[in-house]
């Protein structure tokens, strides 16, 4: 019996190998595609929101416009409340809308240190060049002198997202003439001098309707009863928009039954979410692969 490898020659077996190495590398780009999808539901970056059709945050954007150009400028505004109550969101919606009045907009991750020291470097080693930049130390310094040259006759905007408080942040607050600062942070006590707090309510239920609408991409009778389970928060409204968009032969009481299994695996340990919001989470996050949630 003749080899089936005698069925091709050389060429063939050359565009058979292309084939199969394109239609390989074509999955693997869509599988990455998708995870990565799933990933930014409830990872959101500083920016991730950016193209997002907020809704019910119209008002609250004004607020902090008008905290920023009224005759009692605050230069620093503080987007302040608890976890899932969208104040990312919120900052990038104020962003998008307001992106005309300013010659620049800088995102920094204030989680933590590291990582603020991080994006303070990258700013002035874009500026300067890495040879010119000196230590992390001067780096950061740097770059906060070349945020207060740049506002003392262009309007600026820099958004740091997720301060822990108001002392941790002290050090890394540029004084600019023309600058705009909009802070994000869970912690409620804010007492500078100049600084004007926003705390963004709760959505109502007409808005929380409308943002499973929009999420899901369908309408449900079930989804005022849905709101009101995910106590009006968006975060947790994302996702079970998301979920029912997914999972488009499911409905309301389906993902309602569903979610129930996940609100008693709250580690209150480490969970600052609201009940809801956290089970939320959980139940989205159980469909992604070990290395996405590795990732996340």
């Amino acid at each position: 019996m003749s080899s089936i490898f005698g069925f091709l020659t050389d060429s063939q077996w050359t565009a058979l190998g292309t084939l199969v190495t394109l239609t390989v590398a074509a999955v693997q780009a869509v599988n990455w595609a998708l995870r990565q999808r799933r990933i930014n539901r409830f990872t959101p970056q500083a920016g991730g929101y950016v193209m997002r059709n907020v809704v019910g945050r119209v008002q609250e954007a004004a607020r902090i416009a008008q905290a920023f150009e009224g005759t009692a400028r605050a230069p620093v505004v503080v987007i302040s409340g608890g976890a899932g109550q969208g104040k990312t969101t919120l900052a990038q919606f104020y962003r998008r809308r307001y992106r005309d009045q300013y010659a620049r907009v800088i995102d920094l991750r204030a989680e933590n240190e590291q990582t603020l020291q991080e994006d303070l470097a990258k700013l002035i080693i874009g500026v300067r060049g890495e040879a010119n930049a000196g230590s992390k130390r001067e780096q950061v310094a740097m770059a906060l002198e070349h945020i207060a040259a740049q506002t003392a006759d262009a309007r600026w905007l820099v958004i740091y997202d997720n301060v822990t408080d108001e002392q941790s942040i002290k050090t890394y607050l540029a004084d600019g003439r023309m600058l705009d600062v909009l802070i994000t942070s869970r912690s409620q006590i804010w007492k500078g001098q100049g600084v004007h707090v926003l705390r963004p309510e709760r959505l109502s239920e007409a808005e929380a309707v409308a943002l499973l609408a929009q999420e899901s991409g369908r309408q449900e009778h079930g989804y005022a009863d849905l709101a009101a389970e995910l106590e009006y928060l968006p975060l947790a409204l994302v996702q079970a928009g998301e979920w029912l968009a997914e999972n488009t032969a499911r409905d309301t009481d389906q993902y309602l039954k569903a979610l129930d299994r996940y609100l008693d695996e709250r580690d209150t340990d480490d969970d600052e979410y609201p009940a809801s919001t956290g089970a939320a989470l959980r139940l989205n996050f159980r469909d992604l692969s070990r290395d996405a949630k590795d990732l996340a």
